[in-house]
C-alpha cells in the first residue's frame, strides 16, 4: 500500500487525486514537521511534489501497459 505523509497545504489533495485516479489503495498522515511531501511504496521512498507525481505518472503507465497486455 502506499503511503503519503504531507506537510499541511493544497499539495496532498494533487496527490490523492493523482492516486483516486488511479484507483491504488493509499494511507495518508498529515505532518506539520515536514517540508514537503513523502511517499513510500515498499521499499521506494519519493520526496517532494514533483517527484512524487514523476513516481505515480510512471506508475500509470506500467498500470496500462499491464491492463492492456496483449498476451
Amino acid at each position: 500500500m502506499i503511503k503519503i505523509t504531507y506537510p499541511p497545504g493544497p499539495e496532498a489533495e494533487q496527490i490523492e487525486q493523482q492516486l483516486k485516479t488511479l484507483s491504488l489503495a493509499y494511507q495518508k498522515e498529515e505532518n506539520p514537521n515536514l517540508s514537503h511531501p513523502t511517499l513510500s511504496d515498499g521499499i521506494k521512498q519519493v520526496e517532494g511534489l514533483e517527484a512524487i507525481q514523476q513516481y505515480l505518472e510512471e506508475l500509470s503507465g506500467e498500470l496500462g501497459q499491464w491492463y492492456y497486455c496483449s498476451c
